[in-house]
């Protein structure tokens, strides 16, 4: 009985350290559901600038083609006028190439953040399983606590876990 004492008391300290570890690793998981959160958030205000600089790129384009028609207009009618507002156009051509740029640059950036959020998320669904499978053990070695029918159910218990499992058990 001491032996089976002796042997159970190793097994828990075994599965303590485990449990201890998962529990670092759930504290881990959560500092990355809080990264994955800052990345999230910030996904969602480039879409949203993405968004706001597609419409002001928008906006500026038709300025610039209701003032392109009106330039039309205008070079029947005056050419003092029609020097003030190709100046206009200009401007505002460059505004639009501008927000293009700024438009392309967002989108780039969010698909970036996608690609991390993507890569966080099998990060944090790997970690997942490890944690069921520390759950699934710890389970297992409370089944084995409450067992008294000697050594050879520990050692079955443990050849088991070694068969079905990528945890390392250290007895």
């Amino acid at each position: 009985i001491t032996e089976e004492c002796n042997t159970l008391k190793l097994s828990l300290a075994s599965v303590q350290k485990e449990r201890e570890a998962a529990e670092e690793e759930v504290k881990l998981l959560n500092l990355r559901v809080h990264s994955l959160e800052n990345v999230v958030r910030d996904l969602q205000e480039s879409a949203e600038n993405a968004n706001q600089f597609d419409s002001e790129r928008k906006t500026a384009l038709q300025q610039l083609q209701d003032k392109q028609a009106q330039l039309e207009q205008l070079q029947q009618l005056n050419s003092c006028v029609e020097s003030k507002h190709a100046q206009t156009i200009s401007a505002l051509h460059k505004q639009v190439l501008e927000l293009e740029d700024l438009r392309k640059a967002e989108e780039k950036c969010r698909e970036e953040l996608a690609q991390e959020v993507q890569r966080l998320q099998k990060e944090a669904e790997e970690q997942h399983r490890s944690l069921e499978e520390a759950e699934r053990l710890k389970e297992k070695l409370v089944e084995v606590s409450f067992q008294t029918s000697g050594e050879l159910k520990v050692t079955e218990w443990v050849a088991d876990i070694w068969q079905n499992s990528e945890i390392t058990v250290y007895v």
